[in-house]
């Protein structure tokens, strides 16, 4: 039986992902497992690369960017492991760290999902990868001038990095699963076309009962947003849509319209104190939230 299924869906990442695979291969050692590769849609030659340099790879070529959850999706539909591993395609991996999580993972029968310390580069500069559950006002506290004190606080002091713990949510740069568990609380709500997918995941195994555990001897490097980087604009209207999607879900329409409004209101406050350049990223919010508030109930 394979113990462990890594699962990367790339879109546009070739060079990132050769690196990616590589580090797999390199760093995984006494462990079965397999890896599939979803590839949405990439014209950077992707597909030819993994073909020819990785011919062990499961590769699902979609025809269309069916987006990060959906693709994941696809790949849990023939993942023959135990686990589950997701990987992003800006991630290195280091020390051993699937068979690191495979065995703190086996250790508890709670445990629904298991994430390694991340690094946000080569010279191994810690990227905070443990989350609170979004709320509202939290969204708005942290766009007020101070809430870089407030986020200071919380990842220096109130997390410890350096600590195996129980938290709400992780990043889903690198994270893992038994097969089991996500077999019960579902598979990614495809409404996300991507970026929440994982928060919500996280807090239905909440829900359901079982841990999320934050496990620093495991370490990956991640290349922070170099996907996202390749179209910023439409990234930060999946960001907005996915966050607008994660509280219809969780919270109440009038407490969401409530966030909508005083939002709004802030971003327009902050614009007349801003550059034009960040005024225009402002005034694409605004539109975006505007939109979905539009789309969504015909306001």
């Amino acid at each position: 039986m394979i113990s462990v299924s890594v699962i990367i869906v790339s879109y546009n990442t070739r060079n990132l992902l050769q690196e990616c695979l590589r580090s797999v291969i390199r760093n995984t050692k006494d462990l079965d497992y397999e890896i599939i590769v979803v590839d949405n849609q990439s014209a950077d030659g992707s597909i030819d690369m993994i073909r020819s340099g990785f011919p062990n790879v499961h590769l699902i070529a979609n025809t269309a960017n069916h987006g990060f959850a959906k693709a994941n999706n696809q790949a849990l539909a023939v993942a023959k492991g135990e686990y589950i591993f997701f990987l992003n395609p800006d991630t290195i991996v280091l020390n051993d760290a699937l068979a690191q999580l495979f065995s703190f993972c086996q250790s508890d029968s709670r445990i629904a999902v298991v994430g390694p310390r991340l690094y946000q580069c080569y010279a191994r500069e810690h990227h905070p990868s443990i989350r609170m559950f979004s709320q509202p006002i939290l969204v708005i506290l942290s766009w007020l001038p101070f809430s870089r004190w407030i986020l200071y606080v919380h990842h220096y002091y109130i997390i410890r990095r350096n600590q195996i713990q129980d938290v709400d949510w992780l990043v889903g740069a690198a994270f893992m699963m038994p097969r089991r568990i996500l077999d019960k609380i579902g598979y990614f709500d495809e409404r996300y076309f991507v970026y929440s997918e994982e928060e919500d995941l996280c807090l239905r195994a909440h829900k359901a009962g079982y841990r999320v555990v934050y496990y620093p001897p495991a370490e990956v490097v991640h290349l922070k947003g170099k996907s996202s980087e390749q179209e910023p604009i439409q990234a930060s209207r999946y960001f907005w849509e996915s966050k607008l999607a994660f509280f219809y879900k969780y919270y109440s329409s009038s407490r969401v319209k409530a966030f909508r409004w005083g939002f709004i209101k802030l971003i327009q406050f902050k614009k007349l104190y801003s550059s034009s350049h960040q005024r225009q990223k402002y005034d694409q919010v605004i539109k975006i939230i505007s939109e979905y508030k539009k789309k969504n109930n015909g306001e």
